[in-house]
């Protein structure tokens, strides 16, 4: 199965199956596995290091479309690669993904303010979109059933390691080197990872013939990216600005337009009569809600902790790594649990222990626990771990429920509409989210106090950037500047900033109200259709693939039983 390709493409295939080849397995396999590693590890890394990045090119108010403008492209480039992969071959669109991801890298690095390293981001994203897929789908290109489930596992050691692996990475080259290095790392990886599948994967030519959605793909991506825009130009610049109107009035007419476009393309990225089933449009409002909540804890709890509260960058990306704890944890649980336990009960039930999660967040301003350094540290880190404990019990179990309540030539279509789904509200939530934060820290810092204590530093410390109302701040993310800053201006900064966190903490806590709500009203009843041509179908399984872009989510491989072997053991 291949995760991102959505809907299945009139085509006219070979009359002989084309098959990839691995000269030399182990080495195809290590190329495979650098390139899932970039991939884990580029979210994480880039993650700790954002606050310190923010800090030196000053750019606050712009700090969640770093995130977000990759995650964009990454993710509505995903069905088009997957498409172009069938059409011309595995091995050159990894090759095209690869270069323009080495190629972001390196720019990324070079970047000189925040504008520019937005754009980067979005062309490594482009290229992102093609890694990961085609990795995956390379790996059941060249392996047997049970070889491909030992490397799925694998696969998920590597993702599992890199979630807490990379913030240690992360915060040690921001902290002990240069943030540049955190994207010129990529490429030597990248490169090596490319030359491995270069050398040693072979595949005859083909060209195929497919419907590719490129107008749905585009009216899509511009049109979020308007959206984008319009968010973060109305919490900063007001609602009224002429940038805000046009970027609104823009992404209405473009996402109106795909709209139009997928409801008469024979080959859509997202399927309306499939989203609409109650069965799967239920798991995708609660998929847009819960990756916003979990870009929410990935992007702006290490700013408190190394901005409000003055933590090394190393200590602020590890701060949510129970998260990546939390979630493998519930979702083996699942598989345990799905034996006994409705899927309805599970997800409402997962979704419930993430609002208790993301609600705990909202005691960090109580003033026993914010004057408390080991206490406000362990509200942190408990409040990630029981919200990856409700990521992981309600995300796979309502994934599995769609796959098994959906006949097999539909299957590919529905997992990937839910997983878009969540990628989508991992990349809309940052922007939202970044919004709050601009719209609530802004007032605070142009109060009188405030002002008089600012006036008081050094030009060369107030990082003006993007916007100098809002320079004052990322004074305290550079490592350089914050020690210099007089004691009572750092205080009066980091409250504020503290303060304004909290209601981007009390949005978390909301959307996944609105998310229990939601999910809620999850069917009583899962259906199952009991077919499939494949040897796992017949042997009595499907082997699942889950897999997020963004850059928390865990990879993992899931036997789902089928609908059959689950009546059975109901009894």
């Amino acid at each position: 199965m291949e995760v991102g390709i959505v809907e299945e493409a009139e085509a006219v295939q070979p009359s002989v199956e084309v098959r990839s080849v691995a000269l030399n397995r182990p080495l195809v396999i290590m190329g495979m596995i650098l390139a899932t590693a970039l991939s884990a590890l580029d979210g994480t890394i880039v993650a700790t290091a954002l606050p310190t990045i923010v800090g030196v090119l000053g750019g606050l108010p712009l700090y969640s479309l770093v995130v977000s403008a990759f995650l964009l492209t990454s993710t509505t480039t995903v069905p088009l690669y997957g498409k172009l992969s069938d059409m011309y071959g595995r091995k050159p669109v990894f090759m095209f993904g690869s270069g323009m991801f080495i190629l972001g890298s390196a720019l990324c690095g070079l970047a000189w303010d925040m504008p520019s390293l937005i754009a980067f981001r979005a062309l490594q994203g482009l290229g992102a979109g093609a890694v990961m897929p085609v990795s995956l789908t390379l790996v059941g290109d060249l392996f047997g059933v049970e070889e491909r489930a030992r490397l799925q596992g694998v696969f998920s050691s590597v993702w599992g390691v890199s979630s807490l692996v990379g913030p240690l990475i992360g915060g040690g080259i921001v902290q002990f080197f240069d943030w540049r290095w955190v994207f010129f790392i990529n490429v030597p990886v990248g490169v090596l990872s490319a030359l491995l599948l270069f050398l040693y994967l072979r595949e005859p030519r083909v060209h195929t013939r497919q419907k590719v959605d490129i107008a749905g793909a585009v009216t899509l991506t511009i049109g979020l990216g308007l959206g984008l825009v319009a968010l973060q130009s109305g919490g900063h610049g007001g609602w009224l600005s002429p940038l805000t109107l046009g970027a609104i009035a823009g992404a209405v007419l473009l996402l109106g337009l795909f709209g139009f476009i997928e409801r008469r393309a024979p080959a859509p990225i997202l399927s309306f009569n499939l989203i609409k089933r109650p069965i799967i449009a239920v798991p995708s409002l609660v998929g847009i809600l819960a990756g916003g909540v979990l870009i929410g804890f990935a992007a702006y709890v290490p700013l408190l902790v190394q901005g409000a509260w003055g933590g090394s960058p190393i200590e602020a990306g590890l701060i949510v790594a129970p998260l990546s704890i939390g979630w493998p944890i519930a979702s083996s649980l699942v598989g345990k649990l799905l034996k006994r336990v409705p899927f309805r009960t599970l997800a409402l039930g997962g979704m419930l222990t993430l609002m208790l999660g993301a609600s705990l967040l909202l005691f960090i301003r109580v003033p026993a626990i914010s004057g408390n350094d080991a206490a406000r540290s362990m509200v942190i880190l408990v409040s990630s771990f029981v919200a990856g404990l409700g990521f992981g019990w309600s995300t796979t179990s309502m994934l599995i429920a769609v796959q098994i309540s959906v006949p097999w030539s539909q299957r590919g279509i529905a997992t990937a509409s839910v997983q878009f789904f969540r990628n989508m509200g991992n990349t809309v939530g940052a922007t939202v989210l970044g919004a709050v934060l601009v719209a609530t820290l802004a007032p605070q810092l142009a109060s009188g106090p405030v002002q008089t204590l600012v006036s008081q530093m050094p030009p060369s410390a107030l990082k003006a950037g993007s916007d100098p109302s809002l320079g004052p701040v990322n004074a305290l993310f550079d490592l350089a500047v914050r020690p210099t800053l007089a004691p009572a201006v750092r205080n009066a900064l980091a409250d504020a900033l503290a303060s304004s966190l909290w209601w981007v903490y009390f949005g978390l806590a909301a959307m996944a109200i609105a998310g229990a709500i939601i999910a809620s009203r999850f069917p009583r009843e899962v259906g199952g259709e009991d077919e499939g041509p494949t040897k796992d179908d017949r042997r009595g399984t499907t082997e699942v693939v889950g897999s997020d872009v963004s850059y928390l989510t865990t990879h993992q491989s899931l036997v789902v039983p089928r609908p059959s072997q689950r009546r059975n053991n109901a009894r």
